[in-house]
């Protein structure tokens, strides 16, 4: 895998986001209807990211998307949001991925 030490970028359609961490929650299946519960923490840098949203995980170094998928749920302290603009770090549920597929593009 490329190097991610400048941190792995999320694109979607109009935002762009850096991946801070990734994990597993029993609540991201229950409340967000996702496959594996995985939830990423990410930091908007630009755009606003909305449920329902396609997003591509891309290392900075190769410049090509790695990995796709689909926003379930976002979450500000562990509140479901209908959006998150630029500057704010918020949980992101994920329709498909498994944690294992996160794992790689984390510093």
């Amino acid at each position: 895998m490329d190097d991610c030490s400048k941190g792995c970028q999320i694109l979607g359609d109009g935002v762009k986001m850096t991946l801070a961490d990734a994990f597993r929650a029993s609540s991201a299946i229950e409340k967000g209807g996702t496959k594996h519960g995985v939830v990423i923490i990410v930091d908007v840098d630009e755009g606003k990211v909305v449920p329902g949203e396609t997003i591509m995980f891309k290392v900075p170094a190769s410049g090509s998307p790695a990995l796709e998928d689909v926003v379930a749920r976002v979450e500000f302290e562990k509140q479901p949001v209908g959006f998150a603009g630029p500057g704010k770090s918020v949980g992101i549920c994920l329709s498909k991925a498994r944690l294992r597929d996160i794992r790689p593009f984390l510093r």
